[in-house]
């Protein structure tokens, strides 16, 4: 099973495939996600970015020679360095593409119709009600940036004490069932609410009050519930993707 919150993460889990096209389509949007996943480097000092040109220059010149040796005497290195992508490099290059795809369909969408207004003068009253509100309101955001979505909800005291306390799976299935009615009116739009789900787990792993793993956990897992099935029928994520659209060119 794909992770459903931060708590419950782990190795396997983020690997999952879920959960790789999510993290891979959020990097296209946010591209400082990748920088705070992955370890930060130290600048090279001037010394050593002297001795890197220096290694760059000497294998070059290596380069250069080896062009001279004929091929059947060069080292059986060359030969080995040929040899197509692993696995795990070629899976890379398929959630890369399928991230792409899914960015290619959010952005031809990007007139969204006028059915998110929400108006200010609803005050939540009580639990059901700020739940609601709540709902109402994130719908309504998520349309905007991921920056715009996060200034919001800091400055929103009911958004902000739902990130801080109330957070779960339920809340962030909710909203995302209310957004694609919304922005999907036919149920076989498949690609475009699978595409708008990546959209909106990438905004919500932009609020700072929870932690980014948290938003991806709960979007892997809502990916596996609602559309692995139909993505597993027409022979996996990239293949159906690319025959759905297919279908609608013709």
């Amino acid at each position: 099973m794909c992770p459903t919150g931060a708590s419950e993460m782990n190795g396997t889990e983020t690997a999952c495939m879920e959960f790789r096209i999510l993290m891979a389509y959020a990097q296209r949007r946010r591209p400082e996600l990748k920088a705070q996943s992955s370890p930060k480097e130290e600048k090279p000092s001037p010394t050593a970015r002297e001795h890197k040109a220096s290694e760059t220059s000497k294998a070059k010149k290596r380069h250069g020679w080896k062009k001279l040796i004929p091929k059947c005497v060069r080292p059986q290195e060359e030969e080995r360095s040929e040899q197509p992508p692993t696995r795990d490099q070629a899976e890379e290059k398929d959630v890369e593409e399928i991230a792409g795809k899914l960015q290619e369909i959010v952005d031809s969408r990007q007139n969204l119709p006028g059915v998110f207004c929400l108006s200010d003068s609803i005050e939540p009253d009580g639990i059901e009600d700020e739940e609601q509100y709540t709902i109402q309101k994130l719908v309504a955001l998520l349309k905007e940036s991921g920056d715009k979505l996060n200034q919001e909800i800091k400055t929103d005291k009911y958004l902000s004490k739902c990130f801080k306390e109330a957070y779960s799976y339920s809340l962030f299935k909710k909203v995302t069932d209310m957004f694609l009615e919304r922005v999907c009116v036919s149920a076989a739009q498949e690609p475009a609410r699978i595409a708008f789900t990546a959209d909106i787990t990438a905004k919500l792993t932009a609020v700072d009050n929870h932690p980014m793993n948290q938003s991806m956990g709960f979007g892997a897992k809502y990916l596996r519930e609602h559309f692995s099935t139909w993505a597993q029928r027409h022979g996996g994520w990239e293949k159906a993707l690319n025959n759905a659209e297919e279908e609608e060119v013709e």
